[in-house]
């Protein structure tokens, strides 16, 4: 009989059933352990076709390990085998193929796993955040510190996404969407609708589930870099705040997009297997050198930075406050919110500030009406501001549209500036209106959103051109078209309180801040007030909102 080889026989796809489908069968005579398949009709055949690969396999010197590294399929389904050690003389150990509902939870949760890794970066810095916000002022080497370390950690996000598995693709984007925006859901509480909570995290879940798994489809990194790159521009909805290139404002790298390419292709080739590995990895070490941003781990930058901000902060008072979104409403929160805001404003001029500020819709009601409570209120501002430049946020209204607006109250005299790109499912509902209008009323009891300005504006005041900027639109590329060197934004953040989405946001705004050059007063409701520049976050001219809640 002329000899044959394994090779042979799986060519003749001899083997072909006995690496199929298969059950166990038990041998008394402990001859062989082998799976068979339930098939009746290949039932008379299996005896000889496994004794034959047996025989041939024992001679060859072939196991089933063997068989699985050099990449034999059976049906174009893989052969699942395994062998814990060297099998006993006649004997071959074979693998059940795993049951779907086996493969789906593994793969879930290895792309939970994935996510956790690919979003620790952001609630590192939380934590980070909240240590140093305690502090008035951060050292320099505090700085480097966590500077490093969330540069090390976004490079290993940036890594994860490189060499995620693409049958997990979409699992993974299911987490990682729910890991960073949970918290939209939040919103809802407050809506005629908030049994919608579960169901928009959920949603929002799968929406990234799809978009991450279109990213990751092909497991080409050169694919994968240019798929992380495009998502970062892409915007579903609207909504923007998916910036894997903002991720670097708060490391030692630079934010630009060839800095943002560059780091991805270093990490690309630094982690290739292959030849040359030590030479691979000198040359991505280079890279990412090239990558880093020098004046962000310079002390003399900083020291330079931190005279340049001090001016600016001995002039103003940035006003953090913490109010209830469930209560702002309410006539005695409103009457407790404005005795505060008159406080804070005597207690500036008094301090010889120049100007004060205010987050959004501090005064949740149409601030220009000219009459009643409203008109009076205004009339207050007014008066003030023959001493300081007052900028709060209230609604605005222009004939019958209604606006989310910053007041501007500046030698007795008021400016109104609406907010121009409103936030998603918030303000507006993206859509045309005949779908539109129908979910206001649906979900939020209303005919019509919030109306939009059609370009940003800006105000002077200190002697300084100031972009003016609402909440969401302040993470928003298009409210820093032209470059502005100084902006003033106002946020309302109890919506998603407790939540990352102030960490999240604050992230935005720092790269920005370092992509354009600009320096940010930002004042909140339930987050921190500060000034943002390139290179230092400063509190110093943060203040408390004195009211009772």
């Amino acid at each position: 009989m002329k000899k044959a080889s394994a090779q042979g026989l799986l060519d003749k796809g001899l083997l072909e059933s006995t690496f199929d489908r298969t059950q166990k069968v038990d041998s008394k005579t402990n001859a062989q352990n082998v799976e068979t398949p339930p098939n009746e009709k290949t039932k008379s055949v299996f005896d000889s076709e496994q004794q034959a690969a047996g025989f041939v396999m024992r001679k060859q010197g072939v196991t089933a390990v063997s068989l699985v590294n050099r990449g034999f399929q059976s049906g174009g389904k893989g052969i699942y085998l395994a062998e814990s050690q060297a099998p006993a003389a006649g004997s071959t150990t074979y693998r059940a193929k795993p049951t779907p509902k086996t493969q789906f939870f593994s793969r879930l949760l290895l792309g939970l796993l994935y996510a956790l890794g690919f979003c620790a970066w952001l609630y590192v810095f939380a934590l980070i955040a909240l240590m140093q916000d305690s502090t008035l002022e951060v050292s320099f080497s505090a700085h480097i510190t966590s500077a490093l370390l969330l540069s090390i950690l976004v490079l290993a996000s940036f890594s994860i996404w490189l060499y995620v598995p693409r049958a997990i693709g979409g699992y993974f984007g299911f987490f990682v969407g729910v890991l960073l925006f949970y918290w939209i859901g939040l919103s809802f509480r407050f809506s005629i609708a908030p049994f919608l909570l579960g169901f928009v995290c959920v949603g929002v879940g799968l929406a990234y589930a799809a978009l991450l798994y279109l990213g990751l489809y092909f497991t080409s990194k050169i694919y994968r870099i240019f798929s992380l790159f495009a998502l970062g521009i892409f915007a579903p909805f609207s909504f923007d705040w998916f910036v894997p290139q903002s991720w670097l404002a708060y490391s030692v790298f630079g934010v630009g997009d060839l800095a943002f390419i560059g780091i991805l292709c270093a990490l690309a080739f630094g982690l290739y297997r292959g030849k040359a590995r030590v030479v691979r990895m000198l040359v991505s070490a280079v890279l990412l050198l090239v990558c880093v941003d020098w004046a962000m781990v310079d002390s003399s930058a900083h020291r330079q930075a931190l005279a340049h901000i001090t001016p600016l902060a001995d002039e103003i008072v940035i006003v953090q406050s913490a109010i209830p979104q469930d209560l702002k409403w309410e006539q005695s929160t409103i009457d407790s919110v404005l005795e505060g805001i008159m406080s804070d404003i005597d207690s500036a001029i008094m301090d010889s500030k120049q100007m004060i500020i205010f987050p959004e819709t501090i005064l949740p009601f149409v601030l220009n009406h000219q009459q009643g409570f409203p008109k009076r209120v205004l009339e207050a501002f007014l008066a003030k501001s023959a001493k300081i430049t007052i900028v709060l946020g209230a609604f605005s209204e222009e004939g019958s549209q209604v606006h989310n607006s910053t007041y501007v109250f500046k030698d007795m005299g008021v400016e109104i500036l609406h907010k121009v790109i409103l936030a998603p499912f918030g303000e507006k509902i993206p859509l045309p209106d005949f779908l539109a209008k129908p979910l206001y009323k649906l979900f939020f009891g209303i005919d019509d959103g919030l109306q939009a300005a059609k370009d940003p504006q800006d105000f002077s005041a200190l002697g300084r051109l100031w972009r003016n900027a609402i909440c969401y639109e302040g993470t928003s590329k298009e409210i820093y078209a032209n470059a502005p060197k100084y902006l003033v934004m106002i946020s309302n953040n109890a919506w998603f309180y407790p939540s990352i989405e102030p960490f999240l946001q604050r992230v935005l705004l720092k790269y920005y801040a370092r992509k354009f050059g600009t320096t940010l007063v930002h004042s909140a409701n339930y987050s921190r007030s500060m000034i943002i520049t390139p290179l230092i976050d400063d509190t110093r001219a943060t203040r408390i909102l004195s009211h009772k809640e």
